[in-house]
C-alpha cells in the first residue's frame, strides 16, 4: 500500500543524510522498523539525524537485509532559543530511562546524570549507551529535530562548574517553604531564555550538596505541598520551565 493511503509517514534516525538525489540504506535497529510496519517501495519517510536536519525521503528498494531510501528534499533547522538544562541526580535505572524518555518528548536540551551521596553509581559506558539509545527512539517517535545530550558524573562539582550565569538556575528542593517555581518563574520571566534545574535522587540532596548549589547562586524552589517522585519532580519541573519561556 502506498503511503499516501497511510495515517502517518514514520520518521528514521540516520547518522549523517545525504544529499537530495542521492540514496540511503537503512539496517539494524531500522531495517527491523520497516519490516514491523510492513513498509513497501516508493513509501514516502521522513530522515532525521539529530543534530537539525530533516529530510523527505521514499523507498526505492527491499531486501531481506536492507532497505535503501531516495533522498527527494532535505532542510537544516537551527536550535531554538529555548534551552533548558536537567541536573538529575541519578535514580534507580528504570526511572533514568523514563525521565530521559519523557523529558526528551518535552525538548530538553541536555540531562546531565550526576553521582551523589545519596545515589547508587552506575557504570558509564553501559548506562551511557542505554541512555542514549532511549533518547534517539524518543526523539524520533515525537518529532524532535535535535537529539538532547546525555551525560554522566562522578561527581556534582563537575556539573556545578559548567553552569551559565546567564541561566536562571533552579534548585528544586522539598525543604524549600516560601518560593514555588511557578513563583520564581513568574517573578523573572522577562530576564531569561534558558534554564538550568537541578533534580535531586530518590534519598534527596545531602546538606553538604545544598551548600554546594548556594554557593553556585541557585535559587531554592518547591513544586508542590506533595513530596513527589524523582520522575514526576523532573517532568513537571521541565514542563512548567518551558511553557513559561515559550509564553515570554
Amino acid at each position: 500500500m502506498s503511503s499516501k493511503y497511510r495515517g502517518q509517514i514514520h520518521r528514521f534516525f540516520v547518522p549523517s543524510i545525504p544529499p537530495v538525489g542521492e540514496l540511503c540504506t537503512f539496517t539494524d535497529e531500522n531495517q527491523s522498523i520497516v519490516k514491523v510496519l510492513r513498509l513497501d517501495t516508493d513509501d514516502a519517510v521522513v530522515l532525521i539525524d539529530g543534530q537539525g536536519t530533516v529530510a523527505q525521503a521514499k523507498i526505492d528498494s527491499l531486501s531481506k537485509k536492507q532497505t535503501t531510501c531516495l533522498v527527494t528534499g532535505k532542510k537544516t533547522f537551527e536550535p531554538s532559543p529555548i534551552k533548558a538544562t536537567l541536573i538529575q541526580g541519578i535514580p534507580k535505572m528504570d526511572r533514568a530511562e523514563w525521565i530521559i524518555q519523557k523529558c526528551t518528548e518535552l525538548g530538553v536540551h541536555d540531562i546531565q546524570f550526576v553521582q551523589t551521596e545519596h545515589t547508587v553509581a552506575h557504570k558509564k559506558d553501559s548506562a551511557l549507551d542505554r541512555w542514549n539509545k532511549i533518547a534517539l527512539e524518543a526523539c524520533r517517535q515525537s518529532g524532535q529535530s535535535f537529539v538532547p545530550q546525555i551525560g554522566l558524573h562522578a561527581d556534582l562539582d563537575s556539573v556545578l562548574d559548567k553552569t551559565s550565569t546567564a541561566t536562571l538556575n533552579i534548585l528544586c528542593n522539598e525543604y524549600e517553604k516560601e518560593t514555588s517555581l511557578v513563583g520564581l518563574l513568574s517573578r523573572e520571566r522577562k530576564n531569561f531564555r534558558s534554564v538550568c534545574l537541578a533534580i535531586g535522587p530518590e534519598g534527596g540532596w545531602s546538606e553538604k550538596e545544598l551548600l554546594k548549589f548556594q554557593k553556585k547562586s541557585f535559587n531554592s524552589v518547591y513544586l508542590s505541598g506533595n513530596i513527589l517522585r524523582v520522575e514526576t519532580a523532573s517532568i513537571v519541573s521541565l514542563a512548567i520551565s518551558t511553557s513559561f519561556m515559550l509564553e515570554s
